[in-house]
């Protein structure tokens, strides 16, 4: 989930933040805090309806605003168009203090036919009504970003692809995701190739948790670029890349294991499809 703190008054600055599911976050200044949930949604053509509940944890009433917008990715960085293929009720609303209340959100157009459909539906704080008349003060508001995938007719599945190279100090790691279903990428660590592939305790050589530009999803067809620091006189050869997903399905294909792990070799730097599958030392 995204969160989006909007600032205004003097200074006036932008700040995102990625936050964790199930974590609470201020609503505004003062205020206890509004949580979301859930923050992923999943709909298809025979499931197009799902919803959202926000709660508000402080003293007094929130409204909130809620907008669709379309999710594509380009050189590694998320871009977004509003749209109106997320229908919605109501668009804003109003969350009573220690209250709680739910967001409908159905799907209006067409579900796509092969590759899954990606969106972003954003829920942004409004200022009070007296606002105007609180003074020229600094006040705080927030938005909350969370993922919306519309499943395919056709079965989906991610198919991860890896590049490396080692420049710099770095050892850059160039991912595509050549299926038809998003890949979340949680993190990459290099490994002694001996190591056993099955111990989830193994010490880590070198690792990363975000990517270079900040962005862990990974939609079909899109490329993520992640720079791992390594140390001086770092050599790639005997050394494997393991990359942790959140897919644990294990469906052959993806180049994805059932621990969520994919792995790939460095001793040749050159571009090659990630081993994916093998699990086992």
């Amino acid at each position: 989930m995204t969160r989006v703190q909007i600032v205004t008054g003097l200074g006036a600055r932008l700040a995102v933040f990625f936050a964790i599911a199930g974590a609470w976050y201020p609503a505004s200044a003062g205020a206890a805090g509004l949580r979301i949930s859930p923050v992923r949604l999943d709909i298809s053509a025979s499931a197009p309806s799902t919803q959202v509940n926000l709660t508000n944890l402080g003293p007094t009433d929130v409204a909130v605003q809620v907008r669709a917008y379309q999710w594509r990715q380009e050189a590694g960085e998320d871009r977004y168009e509003l749209t109106k293929d997320i229908f919605f009720a109501p668009p804003i609303v109003t969350v009573p203090a220690a209250g709680q209340v739910s967001v409908r959100l159905r799907l209006r157009a067409k579900a796509p036919d092969q590759a899954e459909g990606s969106y972003r539906v954003y829920f942004q704080e409004l200022p009070p009504a007296d606002s105007a008349s609180q003074g020229a003060g600094t006040t705080l508001r927030v938005r909350f970003g969370i993922p919306l995938f519309v499943r395919p007719s056709m079965p989906a599945a991610p198919k991860l692809e890896v590049r490396t190279s080692l420049v710099a100090g770095q050892l850059l790691a160039e991912f595509r995701n050549a299926g038809t279903e998003h890949l979340k990428i949680e993190g990459v660590d290099i490994f002694p190739a001996t190591v056993n592939r099955a111990d989830a305790t193994a010490v880590a050589v070198a690792s990363a948790g975000q990517s270079a530009k900040g962005v862990s999803y990974l939609l079909p067809g899109s490329q993520l670029d992640w720079a791992i620091p390594v140390a001086a006189g770092f050599a790639a050869a005997g050394h494997v890349l393991r990359i942790r997903t959140d897919d644990r399905s294990g469906r052959p294909g993806t180049g994805i294991s059932r621990d969520g792990w994919s792995w790939k070799s460095l001793d040749a730097q050159s571009p090659a499809a990630s081993s994916g599958s093998k699990t086992k030392p």
